[in-house]
């Protein structure tokens, strides 16, 4: 430890912390700085782009990928004895168990079909312990879709605050939605988005709102994400903003999403409300794809790092004006005021490190993230993201 930290023991003395130990704040980092070193010792090389994934590669071509959260370590390479290699080597420093083939890994469960090259991760065992810990509402009719902001009758909610009780119930259940929604269900992440926003003061009509949720999990426990490795070596990306959110709110919410190849599932999903105003719907959209086309330069330099020739320049937009707009140089009266990094997108456009294509509101997936929407839009967008349009 670098910083004096003292300690009460059950006996009434006082002690000073030489180490870390279980229950410090800065346990998981000291932890990662030993781990990381432990890493480099075997011949590990840590990324630029992600410090808590490293990789390792020899005389003959083969490379190990490590990934770590905490002391949970998932292992990737062609060749197990790599893997036993690694695992040999770090059993030196750490009392560790090893598993050669991955079926779980931080609550996800994953499945594999090889001769379809298809890769399933879910999270049912999570889904079936919030289910059980927390009932959602009782109604005949389940949602087919999360949906917070029509369906419901306001007058028969009461919009006064919970109790503490209730309150911390509330809390407990959008924690773990959320957890759900930015790992295997995306098809959750506005609804949760929604409610994260309630999170220090929640009303009974946002704990209404939670349990609604918790309904339309009873018939999707099992959706997760499904990749398909028979595809193309092409990442889409998908760029949607919401001008006019609703409920009297002037800050418009946008969301984007990637995908590897044309039939896989999203493999980052993001949904955020804008910290400026837009005064239009094409500066909304605007917003949104130079947020999208910053994940994507990381995105890029994430794959050169790890030496993968796998192209990731288009992103799809729905908007012509923001297309038009970004393809020009210059600007208009009702452009002028929009603040210049936000107009990175133009260059990057010019030097042809991007590709805005435009596509069809109806085709536009990002929407599942920024709206509420039709019953029928919503399964067809929500399939994609979850990769079940091809199983």
């Amino acid at each position: 430890l670098e910083e004096p930290i003292y300690m009460g023991l059950p006996d009434g003395r006082i002690v000073r912390l030489l180490k870390s130990i279980y229950g410090l704040k800065q346990a998981a980092f000291k932890f990662k700085e030993h781990l990381d070193e432990k890493l480099i010792n075997i011949g590990f090389k840590r990324l630029e782009t992600d410090s808590s994934i490293y990789y390792l590669s020899d005389s003959q071509g083969h490379v190990v990928y490590l990934t770590s959260h905490v002391d949970d370590l998932l292992m990737l390479s062609p060749n197990i004895e790599d893997n036993r290699f690694v695992y040999q080597k770090l059993s030196e420093y750490y009392t560790m168990t090893f598993d050669e083939v991955a079926r779980e890994y931080l609550g996800y469960t994953i499945t594999r079909d090889r001769p379809r090259r298809i890769l399933k991760l879910d999270q049912f065992g999570t889904v079936s312990k919030l289910l059980h810990s927390f009932p959602p509402l009782r109604s005949s009719k389940i949602p087919k879709a999360p949906y917070l902001r029509r369906g419901m009758n306001f007058t028969e909610v009461e919009e006064s605050l919970l109790s503490t009780e209730d309150k911390s119930k509330f809390q407990q259940i959008t924690g773990s939605l959320l957890y759900l929604a930015i790992c295997t269900r995306g098809d959750l992440l506005y609804a949760v988005h929604l409610l994260t926003r309630r999170m220090s003061n929640p009303r009974v009509l946002d704990l209404h709102r939670a349990k609604r949720v918790l309904s339309y999990l009873l018939n999707t426990a099992q959706y997760g994400v499904t990749f398909h490795g028979n595809d193309d070596d092409q990442i889409y990306g998908w760029a949607d903003s919401a001008f006019n959110s609703g409920e009297g709110e002037r800050k418009n919410c946008y969301g984007y999403c990637f995908q590897l190849g044309s039939k896989s599932a999203m493999f980052l999903n993001v949904c955020k409300r804008s910290t400026i105003i837009a005064q239009s719907s094409t500066e909304a959209e605007l917003y949104a794809l130079a947020e999208a086309c910053r994940e994507l330069l990381w995105i890029r330099s994430f794959l050169g790092e790890l030496n993968l020739s796998i192209t990731c320049d288009t992103i799809f937009q729905d908007n012509t004006t923001t297309i038009n707009m970004v393809k020009q140089d210059g600007m208009s009266e009702r452009s002028k005021h929009i603040d210049v990094k936000f107009n990175f997108v133009k260059r990057l456009v010019k030097q042809k490190l991007v590709v805005c294509q435009h596509i069809a509101t109806k085709q536009m997936v990002a929407d599942i993230f920024t709206k509420d929407l039709p019953d029928e839009d919503f399964g067809g967008h929500s399939n994609t993201v979850l990769g079940r349009l091809h199983c």
